[in-house]
Order: C-alpha cells, then structure tokens, then sequence
C-alpha cells in the first residue's frame, strides 16, 4: 500500500489512465460499443485489456481486506463473459483491424 503524497496522486492518475485506455483501444464495429474508435485494435488485445482490467479490480478488493467482495466480483465477471460467448468469439475472430476514421 502507499503511503504519503504519492497515493493520492494515484487515486486520480491511475483511474484516469485506465478510463483512457478503455476508451481508446477498441474493437471496430464492436456491436456492444458505438463501433467507432480512436486505435483500431485486434480483438484478442482488447480482450486481454478487459481481462487485465478486471483482474486488476479483483485484486484491489483483496488488497483493501475485502476478500469476500472480490470473490463475488470475480463470479459476476466470470458469468458476464460466460453469457456474452457470441461476443467473446466475435472478438477472438476479429483478427484484421480496418483503417478508419471517427
């Protein structure tokens, strides 16, 4: 855990920079997304981002003591993805990333 002046810089960098990376690093024509994007991204990349993403949620619960939250976290992620499969196959098949422009 940090400590001082620097972990509440981290409570507003760390946000931040993640909201923009969300934003930014999409799949063209993601059906679950307006299908527009500023950095063309393959499927499979976008996948690990949203994966790296909410692993990364799972583990803060755990490090802030709330074991019990991450578990359940982590099963509604699980089931989230479990049920959207046609979109985690769309995404795996996406493999050409089309020039566009917004």
């Amino acid at each position: 855990m940090h400590q001082g002046w620097n972990r509440y810089g981290l409570v507003i960098i760390l946000p931040v920079l993640m909201a923009v990376i969300w934003g930014v690093f999409a799949v063209p024509d993601d059906p679950s997304r307006s299908g527009k994007t500023v950095v063309a991204t393959p499927g499979w990349i976008r996948l690990m981002i949203e994966i790296a993403f909410f692993t990364f949620g799972a583990w803060t619960f755990i490090d802030i003591g709330y074991r019990n939250i991450s578990i359940i976290f982590a099963i509604v992620i699980f089931l989230h993805y479990a049920f959207s499969f046609d979109r985690l196959r769309w995404m795996l098949n996406n493999k050409e990333i089309k020039k566009r422009t917004l």
